[in-house]
């Protein structure tokens, strides 16, 4: 993290930054020492949890490492690389499609193929192997996993891929959600049961389209439980390609708890199966079912800005890369929206109720910057 970010925020106790944010992001105060909903749980983690048991499950050479040991029975994409200098890099033993991301990191990857050079990745992968400290939303376990970037085979040589998103609590597949066009203007998801039975939420995206059950729905069902076994909570992402599964990665901190469900009793719920109870009382009658699946295209015209921020009103304020370098920015990113992947865009987005906190810290850096350029 910038040394001037660190200043700006150190002050303020990780405890007291978290409830400001919960209050701005769901308009009510959480309780993280009693917690009854999910995104409460996801606080109280981030604050409280600095076990071994968490502290390597940001690291992706770790998570595959573990999925290989828990679940041999599904495929674990190959590391054909990895370190610190691109130098190192021999882009000639790569096949057509390929990804790179940091280790350490979320919300950053850059697809390969035959075209792509060595200075072009100098350029994309610019400010990814900073420290990940991710003090503006706690997620600690980030600042556990080894600094440096990662290269794998592009899982289905670059055909679209539905990324399977289970939800496991107590070592239990409770729900899960298809995520397909990620990165793209037809981002969707939509949420299904255990059993796959399509239920009404909406938590980060617009509603896809309902699809039919997978044939190896119960082997992916498996792989996850065994994967999140040994947690009150973890989120297991899996691929499903041309019948065969595939390991995507371990989600301690799904969008950092900042994420709202619609209806609000779902927090409720899966609150409820992270304390190891199977109803909440908020949510009686369980998790609202898609009733009606004919209709379900209409909830697909939701406009994903409007679904992924709710409470934010104004209009949306950019900032220039050449103002302001977005790795500056990228630590304080429970209150920066990042288009696209985060280092194939020269924009930001700052969600108006941080608007001001947010100039301020550029500003601060761009006073500290002339101030160190006129030492002599």
């Amino acid at each position: 993290m910038h040394t001037s970010f660190r200043r700006l925020l150190g002050p303020v106790p990780d405890p007291l930054l978290r409830r400001i944010m919960y209050r701005r992001r769901f308009g009510r105060w959480g309780n993280f020492e009693t917690p009854s909903r999910f995104t409460e749980f996801l606080s109280k983690r981030m604050l409280e949890d600095r076990s071994p048991e968490i502290a390597w499950t940001c690291d992706k050479r770790a998570m595959k490492d573990y999925a290989a040991e828990r679940a041999p029975w599904i495929n674990v994409p190959e590391t054909l690389w990895h370190g610190t200098d691109l130098d190192e890099l021999d882009l000639s033993t790569l096949p057509d499609h390929w990804v790179i991301k940091p280790n350490h990191r979320c919300k950053a990857v850059h697809f390969g193929d035959r075209s792509t050079t060595i200075e072009e990745l100098r350029r994309v992968t610019r400010g990814w192997l900073r420290p990940y400290d991710r003090i503006a939303v706690g997620e600690w376990a980030y600042t556990q996993a080894r600094r440096e970037l990662i290269v794998e085979p592009r899982i289905g040589n670059g055909r679209p891929l539905i990324d399977f998103k289970t939800y496991v609590f107590c070592g239990r597949m409770r729900i899960l959600h298809t995520d397909a066009g990620r990165f793209t203007e037809d981002f969707h998801e939509l949420f299904y049961t255990r059993e796959w039975e399509p239920l009404d939420l909406i938590n980060e995206a617009p509603r896809g389209p309902v699809a039919p059950r997978p044939k190896n729905f119960d082997q992916m069902v498996r792989a996850a439980e065994a994967l999140g076994a040994r947690y009150d909570f973890m989120r297991v992402d899996l691929y499903n390609l041309d019948g065969e599964l595939w390991f995507g990665e371990l989600t301690p901190y799904p969008s950092g708890g900042m994420d709202p469900f619609t209806p609000d009793s779902a927090d409720f719920q899966l609150g409820a199966w992270w304390a190891g109870r199977d109803t909440a009382q908020e949510c009686p009658d369980g998790l609202p079912r898609l009733m009606d699946a004919a209709a379900d295209s209409a909830s697909r015209s939701i406009r994903k800005d409007a679904v992924a921020s709710e409470d934010t009103v104004g209009p949306e304020i950019t900032l220039g890369s050449e103002n302001l370098a977005l790795e500056d920015l990228v630590e304080l990113n429970s209150t920066v929206v990042l288009q696209d992947a985060l280092a194939r865009t020269d924009t930001i987005v700052i969600e108006p109720p941080t608007e001001r906190a947010v100039l301020a810290a550029a500003e601060r850096l761009r006073r500290q910057a002339q101030n160190e350029e006129s030492l002599p």
